[in-house]
């Protein structure tokens, strides 16, 4: 007798059960690798924008110290202090002094100091008439700022309406009437370097608000002294540290990181239209979905098939066994029982695959930790270049006067809490504007960084020696009396005066000492130290006053 053959089999109901989860699982591993896609693009986009933000940040930050130390150190000076009671041939020798000092610096336009007289000393401008500088933005914002450097003030200039960036500082000279040192930036400069691109990012751009959230400087000029609310068009609460925003400008969303700029205390901006981040990445997680569906199908049709096949083979030949049987015919001699065959043959190839997963798992995360690695050790290379552009003096690669700043601060809080004395030194080149004057400012370079290897390679392993400004150096001795500070600069000084340089004439310097005491305060001490090399150079120059 014989049974009635099926309406479907094993091996198709295998076939089309597998397809079925296949496809629905396969599809969920395309949408969520898609997801991952997405917000991975979605991090790099925001870490693209944070450093480019903190790369303008740090360069910003760069160019005004440079400026602020300039303008620190002159209004030290006695000729920039009573510059409006000089003669005339004084005066054209300040303007003459300004006038170098700003073509050292390929990213300045003028240095000019103006008086409560309304004298303004300045190269290569005459200014129209009725011009009155104690009226100019930058001349009120320095007063007002005082003592402190008012730094970048956009302002445009009173002749050909140039927009500018001044950085000055007020001072008082010895009739006790204000007056104002200043050096201006072109605004063009700041533009050109808000104007560059984050990475692949054409819409982006950078510009920078006050803590008030005020424009002051912008590529699109009109938006300067502007709200930032006025442009955003919604309300704004900013962190005065650093943050993440978005707005919409003239109906364009957009998405900005900003961060604080610590040595003008302004806010840098840097946004990029949504659009541009986010279209791409949903075109590509299309594209992804579309192919890894296709991928899906096709694998799932070749594994529903294979596995239907190998999973109905023994139930099949068992089914055959079992026909023949029935039909007394001699069943045939397997070599493998179902158990055997399902089972065993399971357990292995998951053993296999388990081990291959595993094996190319590891081989990907070794591949992500050497990338890993390479990435933190450029970060490390570049946070060490942006570190040394912020301490070192680009021309001596001495520490600079903020640099300075900080160790005579640390020394003043060791002196406190320990008492250790510690003294300090200022040198200054004798007769370098004739130097410059008479050989050119690259041999007067080339003096500095002579000079530079000889103090460095003639003190001690505890002083700590930094470019202060100009042709003034500054040299720091910890645990160090004023007798023994007298000694080191004498040494120096005869070290100095002994040996040639390129130019092929002697050199001397001129030095005044002090020691820090407790009644002291930085101030008073680098007043002290500067009193001392101003009697040193007035009385005939290339000697040392320690007191």
């Amino acid at each position: 007798m014989e049974c009635a053959r099926p309406k479907n089999t094993i091996r198709k109901e295998i076939f089309q059960n597998s397809m079925v989860y296949s496809v629905l699982l396969l599809s969920c591993m395309a949408l969520i690798i898609s997801w991952l896609l997405y917000k991975s693009e979605e991090r790099s986009a925001h870490q693209i924008l944070k450093l480019h933000n903190e790369s303008t940040n740090y360069i910003i930050e760069g160019h005004f110290s440079e400026l602020s130390n300039i303008v620190e150190s002159l209004t030290q000076s006695y000729c920039v202090k009573n510059g409006s009671t000089l003669s005339e041939d004084g005066q054209q020798e300040l303007i003459n002094y300004y006038q170098t000092v700003t073509s050292a610096n390929n990213k300045t336009t003028h240095l000019y100091s103006a008086y409560a007289n309304k004298l303004l000393l300045i190269h290569n401008y005459t200014p129209p008439q009725g011009y009155d500088p104690t009226s100019r933005p930058w001349f009120i914002q320095a007063i007002k700022d005082a003592p402190n450097v008012s730094i970048g003030v956009p302002y445009q200039d009173a002749k050909y309406n140039l927009w500018l960036i001044s950085t000055a500082k007020a001072f008082v000279d010895k009739n006790n009437r204000s007056g104002v040192i200043a050096i201006d930036t072109p605004l063009s400069i700041i533009t050109d370097l808000l104007n560059k691109k984050a990475a692949r990012y054409t819409t982006s751009k950078s510009f920078i608000t006050d803590l008030k959230g005020r424009v002051i400087i912008h590529p699109e000029y009109s938006k300067i002294n502007q709200p930032l609310q006025g442009i955003v068009h919604q309300p704004i609460i900013l962190n005065t540290s650093h943050g993440e925003m978005t707005y919409k400008e003239n109906g364009v969303s957009k998405i900005a990181y900003y961060s604080r700029v610590n040595e003008t205390g302004w806010l840098l901006f840097t946004d990029v239209n949504k659009s541009e981040i986010f279209t791409p990445i949903i075109y590509q997680v299309i594209r992804n979905v579309g192919l890894l569906g296709l991928v899906a199908v096709a694998l799932a049709l070749i594994y529903s098939s294979l596995f239907s096949q190998s999973l109905s083979s023994s139930m099949i030949r068992l089914k055959e066994h079992v026909h023949r049987i029935t039909e007394g015919k001699e069943p045939t001699h397997a070599t493998h029982t179902f158990p055997n065959n399902e089972i065993g043959s399971i357990a292995n190839e998951v053993l296999q695959l388990t081990q291959e997963a595993l094996y190319q798992r590891t081989l990907r995360l070794e591949q992500a930790n050497r990338e890993i690695d390479d990435i933190n050790h450029t970060l490390e290379l570049k946070n060490q270049a942006l570190q040394n552009l912020a301490e070192r003096d680009q021309l001596t690669n001495l520490f600079n006067r903020r640099k300075i700043n900080e160790t005579l601060h640390s020394e003043q809080e060791r002196f406190i809490r320990y008492h250790t004395p510690f003294s300090i030194i200022m040198i200054d080149i004798d007769h370098f504007k004739y130097i410059n004057d008479q050989f050119g400012h690259h041999a007067g370079d080339d003096v500095l960084k002579e000079l530079t290897l000889r103090l460095s390679t003639n003190i001690r392993k505890t002083d700590i020696l930094g470019r202060w400004g100009g042709e003034e150096f500054l040299l720091v001795c910890p645990e160090t009396t004023l007798s023994q500070a007298s000694i080191l600069s004498e040494k120096i000084r005869r070290l100095v005066e002994q040996q040639a340089f390129s130019i092929n004439q002697g050199i001397t310097i001129s030095a005044g000492a002090t020691e820090y005491c407790l009644e002291d305060s930085l101030t008073s001490v680098l007043s002290r130290v500067d009193n001392n090399l101003y009697q040193a150079k007035n009385a005939g120059r290339n000697q040392v006053i320690a007191k």
